[in-house]
């Protein structure tokens, strides 16, 4: 099988100047959910409250009120617009290269052998990639403050 130079540039240059839906929006306010009855896990149908006013109705007294989908919504939406920021700081060769490995999946040996870049700089390039977009989502406080109420990170990983 013979390859042609050519076409594979076409190729990538097309997919270069493709801009990929890596930041659109998906579905997470789905009706099913994982909730918990006891210690028994259950995949089911939750009823969630649509407001908070509903949200308040339904909680009994002295308890705190669940979260409502508005709330849930608006939290969020505060999150999408956080990753698009710092995704928009990186440039248009580092976007590109996120694009590649993420969305399309392609592996390094495959990028490398089109792009005429070893596998192991393209590694490194990924490795910082990676580091400075983490370093730019914990610069975004709706992504600090959801990190550290998910216990995910420590109060001490987190830029002041």
């Amino acid at each position: 099988m013979k390859h042609n130079n050519e076409d594979e540039d076409a190729f990538f240059s097309e997919l270069e100047n493709s801009k990929f839906p890596s930041l659109k929006r998906q579905s997470p306010y789905l009706e099913h959910s994982y909730f918990y009855l006891g210690k028994q896990k259950y995949v089911g149908k939750k009823l969630i409250p649509e407001n908070i006013y509903e949200s308040l109705m339904w909680a009994r007294p002295g308890e705190e009120p669940v979260t409502s989908k508005n709330e849930l919504e608006e939290k969020n939406d505060e999150l999408l617009i956080a990753v698009q920021e710092a995704f928009l700081q990186l440039t248009e060769e580092e976007q590109w290269l996120y694009q590649m490995f993420v969305e399309v999946g392609l592996s390094l040996r495959f990028l490398g052998l089109i792009i005429h870049v070893p596998k192991t700089s393209l590694a490194r390039q990924r490795d910082e990639l990676s580091k400075k977009l983490k370093s730019l989502l914990l610069e975004q406080p709706a992504v600090r403050e959801y990190l550290l109420n998910s216990n995910i990170i420590p109060s001490s990983d987190t830029p002041t």
